[in-house]
């Protein structure tokens, strides 16, 4: 947990650094797309989906180009998961091409998202229940938990996975398209240094949950592109970023 840091911000591409020791890299890819690096690895997660309508932002084509060119920060992508099969969440085609590329990247997501790959990446992709562990190393686990998509009138049927990377120490959790309920959060540690939320969990309901949890930092994403909107709440407290333009980058330090 970053218990001590300072912010500041460089132009307008939404860089944001904070003091400290050991490094790890956010990266916005587009609509809930992250990429986490940390020294030469990077995991995507929900950052290979191709342009669905014009609410959602595609994964950013200049960030696809070099993963699949293997150049910085892309050089070794070690983990691509999904939370959910949604088509601004999850392209078959886009994740084909990037693992074919990165032969080592595990796969990680619910069977709904499994069951859209071509069989030769099963292997790569270990089925799931409503929740798992999966250790790449002594230092290194991706948690993934299912819990209740948002609109559930509508998506009731929607494998949706809260993932939750825990890399040295540092502890970042993405919700997906999660519905604003308590459920969301359930099981999670306290403290995390990130946490990536859908813009609806701004409500005073969601900031509630958040301000319980109490993250180190919020990063706000699913936000329709040309919205001016600021997509602060000042009854959060703790900070927060805006991901909603290609570029925006988030440096955090242990």
């Amino acid at each position: 947990m970053l218990r001590f840091f300072f912010v500041f911000l460089i132009g307008i591409s939404g860089v944001v650094c904070v003091n400290a020791q050991q490094q790890f890299e956010i990266r916005y890819l587009g609509n809930m797309g992250i990429a986490l690096t940390h020294n030469d690895s990077t995991i995507l997660v929900d950052g290979l989906h191709d342009f669905y309508e014009k609410d959602y932002l595609p994964t950013d084509a200049t960030a696809l180009s070099t993963m699949l060119q293997q150049k910085t920060p892309y050089k070794k992508i070690i983990a691509i998961a999904v939370t959910h099969r949604h088509s601004d969440h999850f392209d078959s085609t886009l994740i084909t091409n990037v693992a074919n590329v990165h032969t080592a990247a595990i796969l990680i997501g619910g069977d709904q998202t499994r069951s859209l790959l071509a069989p030769g990446l099963l292997k790569r992709f270990p089925p799931i229940a409503d929740s798992i562990t999966i250790r790449l190393n002594t230092r290194l686990e991706i948690n993934l938990r299912r819990i209740a998509h948002t609109y559930q009138a509508r998506h009731s049927a929607i494998e949706n996975y809260r993932i939750e990377v825990v890399w040295n120490g540092f502890r970042i959790v993405h919700l997906g398209d999660a519905d604003l309920r308590p459920a969301a959060l359930t099981s999670l540690k306290n403290n995390p240094d990130i946490i990536v939320i859908p813009n609806w969990f701004l409500s005073n309901e969601g900031i509630k949950l958040l301000n319980e949890l109490k993250p180190a930092r919020v990063l706000v994403t699913h936000i329709s592109p040309g919205d001016n909107e600021s997509h602060k709440n000042e009854k959060l407290r703790t900070a927060s970023t805006a991901f909603q333009k290609y570029g925006d980058l988030v440096i955090m330090k242990l």
